[in-house]
C-alpha cells in the first residue's frame, strides 16, 4: 500500500510543500503485539506510547515499543474513535452516545450522556474544552464534565471532521454547498457563530495544525 504524506510548513510569508511516498509492503514493523480482540480505530499517540479502542468496552494503553501497559473497561460499548487530551487524558464515546473521560491509566473520571448521537471523536480545544458533534448539533464540555453550551446547526458534513483554528474558534463544515464549493461555520469557544465561510472549492479533508487548519481540495490543491 502506498501512502501519500503531505506536510505544510509556514516559512515567513511563504508556504513550502514537501511530499514523500512510502511503500509499507516493503517495510518491516519495529514491533508486533498480538491482542485478544480487534482494534476499532487508528491508535492515538500519547506521551508514553499509544491508546486504542478495542472490541466491546475495552480501552488499551501501549508503550512506545508495543508493550500492553493496561487494559480497562469503558462505561459502555465503544464507538470506533478515541481522543488524547492534555496530560494524556482520554476521551471517547459509547454507542449510546455517552461522552467519557479517563485518566492516563484508564480510570474513568466522568461520563455525560449526550442529547444527540455523537458522530466523531471528541475535539479538544486550546483551553481544555471538549467539543462533540452530531449531524445537527455541537456541544461543549469543561474538564470536569460540565456542559458549557449546546447549539443546533443545519445539517453538517460529517465526512469532514470538526477542526480548531489557532485562535480557538472551530470550523464545522455543512452539507450545503455554494456552486459546488464547501461551506463552513466558524464558531467561537463560547458557542457563538462568528461567520460563514465559502471556500474556493470542494473540501475533502481538514486537519488542525499549529498555524491553523490544513485543507485538501477535490482538485488536488492544498490550502492553509
Amino acid at each position: 500500500m502506498i501512502f501519500f504524506i503531505a506536510k505544510i510548513l509556514l516559512l515567513s510569508a511563504q508556504n513550502s510543500f514537501t511530499s514523500q511516498e512510502i511503500d509499507f509492503t516493503n517495510e518491516k514493523p519495529s514491533f508486533v503485539s498480538v491482542l485478544g480482540g480487534n482494534i476499532l480505530c487508528q491508535p492515538v499517540k500519547t506521551s508514553y506510547g499509544y491508546i486504542a479502542a478495542g472490541d466491546g468496552k475495552q480501552i488499551l494503553g501501549f508503550s512506545k515499543l508495543g508493550k500492553l501497559l493496561w487494559q480497562r473497561a469503558a462505561p459502555g460499548r465503544l464507538k470506533p474513535f478515541v481522543t488524547e487530551g492534555p496530560a494524556d487524558l482520554i476521551y471517547g464515546a459509547t454507542t449510546d452516545s455517552t461522552l467519557f473521560m479517563m485518566n492516563s491509566s484508564g480510570l474513568v473520571l466522568w461520563t455525560q450522556k449526550s442529547d444527540f448521537s455523537i458522530e466523531e471523536a471528541p475535539l479538544c480545544g486550546k483551553d481544555g474544552r471538549i467539543f462533540i458533534r452530531g449531524i445537527n448539533g455541537i456541544s461543549c464540555y469543561g474538564l470536569k464534565g460540565v456542559k458549557r453550551w449546546q447549539i443546533e446547526t443545519e445539517e453538517q458534513n460529517i465526512s469532514i471532521p470538526l477542526v480548531a483554528l489557532n485562535d480557538g474558534t472551530i470550523l464545522a463544515f455543512l452539507s450545503r454547498t455554494h456552486d459546488g464549493k464547501s461551506i463552513a461555520k466558524r464558531i467561537s469557544p463560547f458557542g457563538i457563530e462568528k461567520e460563514e465561510i465559502i471556500f474556493a472549492g470542494q473540501v475533502l479533508q481538514a486537519v488542525s495544525c499549529k498555524e491553523g487548519v490544513a485543507l485538501a481540495f477535490s482538485d488536488g490543491s492544498i490550502g492553509l
